[in-house]
């Protein structure tokens, strides 16, 4: 769906998100019942990616809000809302006075200090969000110019039809996924082993997106699982001098860390192949260049038993299932390394709200209520049941209308590690936690003779660091 990670990473994640349009339901309400106060005749233009979640969900709430107070609030789509706002905000001409949209950590910063987006702290208390690490998004010098809208976990999506047919191995059990790493593995085998045949091609256990970052969704959720205290503590960090010191070298390259990439190794189990190339033996042939949305798309024409996505995968795929009549597919979230450890699931945070200041109706107040309602409880629950998807703030599960897709994330949201790589630090704000870096040394990963987790670990680091200095200055100029 629409696609988040360090918030340089989580943009370059939540773009492949936006690859296409959701579908989505909304339930009656009784506006008469809601004390909203009195908006009567104000008027606000509300501006929303046209992408992924789509925006019937908002054009919903806004329905709603303009009935309880009287308001006209208008809420527009936009496919290329996330490359026109820049340029619409620095012209400071047709501002809508909400935006709906997705960027980079120095861009919205960039908006902050030059007062095109406005501080919209006390719209909605602290204690509403899901985990303090999410509350820390959006805020910058202690204001808080966005607030994060879904929090969509990461995991697997598998086939179960395929899974039944699947005869047990190891850690492995027939019909059901595996909850441990070895499990996982086990399963791989087992699945080759199987040689089930779809169109005459051999069904292999896997496949990713691989050309974009979604292996970051694996590598951080299984970081959190082994090490929450570490996982957080690095994306916490904010010794500004760590380039000349390197007094942060440890919060990478260590053993859970190393310990991770080698799981993803053994995962696309590379083998050689006639040519003497080598290829991960795992995955479905060509799996190196596909994006996410041709491996979702080769998971649901049954080449795969799993595919690495989020909560988004149902309504991305939403024309290709609805054409197929698809009812096999289910969510996991990453297995964890061992039997009883609490998995973790990479919360993928993207898109966000944000008020302007020289918005065509410059009602800020008006902007501001209609956005505590929207996160509201009681809206949040109807958004939920909309877009089958957790969001970023607290309210009661058991009033929201979940299918059985809905069910299994709300699940595995519940009893996993919020895994949030984000915080509100000049640090990582700066991009300098730039986590995408990963992405292609992964990929290369998948086609070596042997594991080389610590020349990637210390690669990163070197280039990290060698940055380090450069992206702080983008948010400090005069730094020394």
């Amino acid at each position: 769906m629409k696609k988040i990670i360090a918030l340089l990473f989580a943009v370059v994640l939540a773009f492949s998100m936006t690859a296409c349009k959701g579908k989505e339901k909304t339930s009656a309400v009784d506006s008469t019942e809601l004390d909203l106060g009195d908006y009567s005749g104000q008027t606000l233009e509300v501006t929303a990616i046209d992408k992924g979640y789509g925006y019937a969900w908002l054009a919903d709430a806004a329905r709603v809000f303009n009935k309880a107070t009287g308001s006209r609030i208008i809420v527009k789509g936009d496919e290329t809302l996330n490359e026109s706002i820049a340029r619409t905000l620095q012209v400071g001409t047709n501002v809508s006075d909400v935006y709906f949209t997705i960027s980079t950590n120095l861009q919205w910063i960039e908006w902050a200090t030059k007062g095109y987006i406005v501080d919209i702290s006390d719209t909605v208390p602290d204690d509403r969000f899901v985990s303090e690490q999410t509350s820390r998004l959006g805020i910058y010098n202690g204001k808080r110019y966005y607030y994060p809208f879904s929090a969509p976990p990461t995991g697997f999506v598998y086939n179960k039809d395929y899974l039944d047919r699947i005869p047990s191995s190891g850690e492995y059990t027939q019909g059901k996924f595996p909850e441990t790493w070895q499990g996982l593995l086990d399963l791989c085998q087992a699945t080759v082993d199987a040689n089930i045949k779809n169109n005459g091609v051999q069904v292999m256990p896997f496949c990713w997106g691989a050309t974009v970052s979604d292996i970051i969704y694996l590598f951080s959720g299984m970081w959190a699982s082994m090490d929450e205290d570490g996982y957080r503590a690095y994306w916490d960090q904010n010794d500004l001098s760590a380039d000349k010191t390197q007094s942060n070298k440890n919060l990478f390259v260590n053993e859970n860390v190393k310990k991770v990439i080698e799981n993803i190794y053994a995962l696309f189990n590379p083998k050689q192949n006639a040519k003497g190339n080598y290829y991960p033996s795992f995955a479905v042939q060509d799996a190196t260049g596909q994006n996410n949305l041709e491996a979702e798309e080769t998971f649901l024409n049954g080449y795969a038993l799993f595919t690495l996505t989020g909560s988004w995968f149902e309504t991305e795929m939403a024309d290709i299932i609805e054409d197929m009549e698809a009812d096999f597919y289910h969510f996991a979230p990453v297995p964890s390394q061992k039997s009883g450890s609490k998995t973790a699931t990479h919360v993928n945070y993207g898109e966000y709200f944000c008020v302007t200041g020289s918005g065509k109706n410059a009602n800020i107040p008006l902007a501001k209520a209609f956005l505590a309602y929207v996160l509201s409880e009681e809206s949040c629950e109807r958004i939920h049941s909309a877009l089958q998807t957790p969001l970023a703030y607290t309210y009661d599960i058991s009033k929201v209308n979940l299918n059985g897709w809905g069910r299994e994330i709300a699940e595995a949201a519940e009893n996993s590690i919020n895994a949030v790589a984000a915080s509100d630090t000049l640090v990582f704000l700066s991009g300098a936690l730039n986590m995408d870096l990963l992405s292609t040394p992964f990929r290369n990963m998948a086609t070596r003779a042997a594991c080389n987790a610590d020349e990637i670990m210390e690669n990163f680091y070197s280039t990290q660091i060698n940055d380090w200095d450069t992206r702080l200055k983008n948010l400090d100029p005069d730094r020394a």
